[in-house]
């Protein structure tokens, strides 16, 4: 599997049922850029009569678009719109992949079904496979989970798809420990826990290790239980936002207050300074506390002109205080 980048957060993936009007799909597109979708999954099992050339066409509109894909014919019973069959679903997915979609998506079933490997699929370096597994009954346990991935490891995908229906927090927690060990092991999975009690996994997934997850545009888009719409992200964004200028506004205050004290001091040195018969400018004194603050910038990655300038009117003003 491949390694996965350094990231705070897994990626948000905005799936769009396509249809024979590419022209709604550009404004689909557009509008789950707008809402924060970063990359695009385009459900191809939405259109049962797509042609190769549309396919192709729909590379170019991503292109148009600078937004990286997943193309995706689900199969029916793992969730799919309409039945594609087996060859036909073959020939679409090699012509995804020939034209460099940066991402697809064939199921661990699929494989299976059709007795082959990966390599079938004339792979390209351009598109990540993400090799995918759902289901939509059986309760799993970690250890269900584990021998699941461990059985689709063996096809040496780039990621790891895993989406199992909630029963509740038991899931949840297999789901969300799944994709701790994957992050621990440098491999790129993506836990999901589906339906309205694995909401909470869902958004916990995200700053867990998950590579990515779903997010809707609306609610016709969706395309499983319990997923969650782009807007309630925007929501959350929105709470953390504020949440980070707060804490920016209580190390104002604190930088404001250490100024003052930094002042009160100046000025006791100041008046001992005076009582003592020594000068209030000490040029040596000065470049050393320079020199010391840009070397602590250097070790805090904090740009050492932009800690001399502060220091230099600290000690300007230190200056008045001790006069």
């Amino acid at each position: 599997m491949e390694k996965k980048i350094n990231k705070n957060r897994g990626r948000i993936a905005s799936p769009i049922f396509i249809s024979s009007d590419f022209g709604k799909l550009e404004e689909k597109i557009k509008t789950a850029k707008r809402k924060g979708a970063e990359i695009i999954e385009l459900r191809i099992d939405s259109y049962p009569g797509i042609k190769i050339s549309e396919v192709r066409k729909l590379k170019k509109i991503l292109e148009k678009r600078k937004l990286p894909a997943i193309f995706t014919i689900r199969a029916k019973e793992e969730g799919g719109r309409f039945y594609f069959p087996e060859e036909k679903k073959l020939k679409l997915i090699r012509e995804g992949i020939r034209l460099g979609f940066e991402y697809l998506d064939v199921e661990l079933t699929f494989l299976e079904k059709m007795k082959i490997g990966l390599s079938s699929l004339k792979r390209n370096p351009k598109t990540k496979i993400i090799l995918s597994y759902h289901n939509f009954k059986n309760t799993l346990k970690i250890g269900d989970l584990r021998k699941i991935k461990k059985r689709m490891s063996a096809f040496g995908p780039d990621i790891i798809k895993i989406a199992v229906f909630s029963q509740g927090e038991e899931t949840n927690r297999a789901v969300l420990r799944l994709i701790r060990e994957a992050k621990k092991q440098g491999e790129n999975i993506i836990g999901i826990a589906m339906g309205k009690k694995g909401k909470e996994a869902r958004i916990k997934g995200l700053s867990a290790g998950n590579y990515l997850d779903y997010f809707a545009i609306s609610r016709k888009e969706s395309t499983a239980p319990g997923q969650i719409l782009l807007s309630f992200l925007k929501a959350d964004k929105s709470k953390e936002i504020q949440k980070l200028r707060e804490k920016i506004d209580g190390i104002d205050e604190k930088i404001i207050n250490l100024i003052s004290e930094r002042k009160k001091i100046a000025s006791k040195l100041g008046k001992l300074k005076r009582e003592s018969g020594i000068p209030i400018l000490d040029r040596k004194r000065e470049e050393a506390v320079l020199r010391q603050a840009k070397r602590t910038a250097r070790r805090k990655k904090v740009d050492p002109s932009l800690a001399e300038k502060i220091l230099k009117l600290l000690i300007k003003d230190a200056k008045k205080s001790e006069k």
